[in-house]
């Protein structure tokens, strides 16, 4: 499949002089760091840059700023199966003023309890509300151990259509998402709205920071993995290609950016193969320390087969690092045809060899970074957040 070109054409951009409301409800938001989190505050700076207001309601959290404008925080709880996330009670401490902030629109981000006290809030007041299908669940069950799998794939197929049908519009990161949730029989309106990007110049100041702080040098070689450290990413995939490519390329060496549950076994391979000296974690970074990594590396190893959009993989792509990835869903629908670098099958022969191709052909490596650039710079967040705005004026305007 060619790479596929994102191209919208506006009707009616609202301006700052007639302004929308906005209310965002999510079950996850700063300061936790996930691709939910990063779409989230993308497509709210855009909105607010052009005017608009844009309230936020999202889990409390022990680590969040002191002085937050526009966001409203409920009671939460770490997850019992994942702690780093956490479970809010929004009907603890409702929003007793809500018909007070006069919104135009509401978009639900999570289908979880903040996700369902938002919808029910439009619904009872009457104001159109649209969701955003961020996750594929079904191929995040392995997080809920009690319940037998097979029964759990149904659960989430049943609860994702019964969801997105009882809103106005579905946003869909990628083709490939809106299909399978075609396949659920969602019969909601569903758009292709991926996530656009901020475009960063990274600085000599940023790149001798984290060049420092990860002890990277211009005389190494490196790869890099940005993302969640857990068993739905892939990550032991990667670390096998990358021991077979540490053989062969003995100045090679990785970078893993993020964080996750599957840190501590990913640690334990790493020294039973003897690799230690050459494999660096990092931890979440800051998006400008992420984005900077991004840039002083060779190539990006990206065997997550559940991605509905891979926004790691589009951040890397602006700085112009190609990728060597699984051939999935959100990854299919940035990559196309081996756009930016190569998209294969599951097969760890044929993935360590694309890899090796890039390390060693330098004009190879060069027309896949050229490649990945051209293709970030068709998601530009301006362009797709106006779009949205689109969306909501046309939802407003029926709802006279």
């Amino acid at each position: 499949m060619d790479g596929i070109s994102i191209r919208y054409y506006f009707r009616s951009v609202i301006t700052t002089e007639n302004p929308l409301k906005i209310a965002i409800f999510t079950d996850t938001y700063f300061p936790q760091i996930n691709g939910v989190v990063t779409s989230t505050e993308t497509f709210v700076q855009s909105f607010r840059k052009q005017g608009h207001r844009v309230v936020i309601f999202a889990p409390d959290d022990k680590d969040a700023p002191a002085n937050e404008v526009d966001v409203v925080r409920f009671p939460a709880v770490a997850y019992p199966f994942q702690p780093e996330y956490l479970f809010a009670f929004p009907f603890i401490r409702p929003v007793r003023n809500f018909v007070a902030y006069q919104f135009d629109i509401v978009h639900i981000q999570t289908p979880f309890s903040i996700g369902l006290y938002g919808l029910n809030l439009a619904k009872k007041h009457h104001i159109p509300v649209v969701h955003t299908y961020h996750t594929f669940f079904e191929r995040y069950l392995h997080y809920i151990p009690i319940l037998p799998e097979a029964w759990l794939v149904g659960a989430a197929r049943w609860i994702s259509r019964k969801f997105c049908n009882a809103f106005d519009y579905v946003f869909a990161p990628s083709i490939q998402m809106k299909v399978q949730l075609e396949k659920y029989k969602v019969t909601t309106p569903i758009e292709v709205i991926p996530t656009g990007i901020e475009f960063m110049d990274i600085s000599e100041r940023d790149r001798l920071s984290v060049s420092a702080r990860f002890n990277i040098k211009k005389t190494e070689t490196w790869a890099i993995y940005g993302g969640r450290l857990g068993r739905e990413k892939n990550v032991y995939f990667m670390l096998d290609a990358f021991v077979r490519l540490a053989a062969r390329f003995p100045d090679l060496k990785l970078l893993i950016v993020g964080d996750g549950p599957e840190r501590k076994g990913m640690e334990t391979q790493i020294q039973k193969a003897g690799f230690t000296d050459r494999v660096v974690f990092t931890g979440y970074l800051t998006r400008t320390h992420m984005i900077t990594a991004f840039s002083l590396a060779k190539i990006y190893l990206f065997p997550s087969v559940t991605e509905t959009q891979g926004l790691t993989l589009l951040e890397c792509f602006s700085v112009g690092t190609p990728a060597v990835c699984i051939r999935s869903m959100g990854v299919e629908f940035l990559m196309g045809n081996d756009t930016g670098g190569f998209a294969l099958d599951a097969n760890l022969d044929d993935y360590v060899m694309a890899a090796q191709r890039l390390l060693q052909d330098p004009d190879l490596h060069a027309q896949k970074s050229h490649e990945a650039r051209n293709r970030a710079a068709e998601f530009s967040a301006t362009m797709i957040a106006n779009r949205v705005i689109d969306i909501y004026v046309d939802l407003v305007k029926k709802y006279a």
